[in-house]
C-alpha cells in the first residue's frame, strides 16, 4: 500500500512539474501551438492533455486582437493629442465630425488563422496582439463619418489610388453632398 501511495505522489509531482513547464512555455511564447509545446518539451502526453492543462491555467486559445502597426512617433502624436484635449468640455466634443475609411479585401486569402494563449482581460497587451498593415490586391474602400448628433452614410470610394489631398477633398464633397471640381 505504501508503495502505491509513493508512486501516486511521484506521478502527481511530475504532473505539477510538467504543468509548470507547459504554462511557462505558453506564457513565454503566447502564439505557440499545443503541438509545438508537446514536441519541444518532449512530453509523454497528448496535445489534448496539453490544451487541457493550459485551460486549467487560464490560458485559453483565442484569436489575437489586430492592432495597427504604430511607430514611436505615432504613439507620441496620439499622446500629445490626448494631453492637449483632455480638458475639453462635452459641448466642444459634440462639434467634432469623426471620419474613418476602411479597405476591404474582395478576393484572395487574408492569411492563415492564428491563435494566442493569453490570460483573461489582456487582449490588448502588445505580446498578445498581431500587427496589421494595409492589404493589397482586389479591394474596395469605404468611408464613413459620425458625430454626437448622427451617423453618416457609408460611401464606396472608387478612387483608391488618388493622392491624399484629392482624397480628402472628395471625401468632404461627398459629406456635404456637393459636386467636386
Amino acid at each position: 500500500m505504501k508503495n502505491k501511495t509513493r508512486e501516486t505522489w511521484k506521478k502527481m509531482k511530475n504532473n505539477h512539474e510538467m504543468d509548470r513547464r507547459i504554462t511557462r512555455m505558453a506564457k513565454a511564447q503566447p502564439m505557440i501551438s499545443s503541438r509545438m509545446i508537446k514536441d519541444s518539451l518532449e512530453l509523454p502526453v497528448s496535445t489534448v492533455t496539453v490544451r487541457r492543462r493550459l485551460c486549467e491555467a487560464n490560458l485559453f486559445s483565442r484569436n489575437p486582437r489586430k492592432v495597427p502597426l504604430l511607430k514611436k512617433r505615432h504613439v507620441q502624436k496620439r499622446l500629445q493629442f490626448a494631453k492637449e484635449h483632455i480638458n475639453w468640455p462635452k459641448e466642444k466634443w459634440r462639434n467634432i465630425l469623426w471620419t474613418d475609411e476602411s479597405k476591404i479585401v474582395l478576393f484572395g486569402s487574408k492569411g492563415h488563422r492564428q491563435f494566442v494563449r493569453r490570460p483573461p482581460n489582456s487582449e490588448f497587451k502588445p505580446q498578445y496582439t498581431v500587427n496589421t498593415v494595409k492589404p493589397g490586391g482586389a479591394s474596395i474602400m469605404i468611408w464613413v463619418c459620425f458625430s454626437y448628433y448622427a451617423v453618416g452614410p457609408v460611401y464606396r470610394i472608387p478612387w483608391i489610388s488618388l493622392h491624399m489631398s484629392k482624397y480628402l477633398k472628395r471625401s468632404c464633397c461627398l459629406l456635404l453632398k456637393r459636386t467636386c471640381p
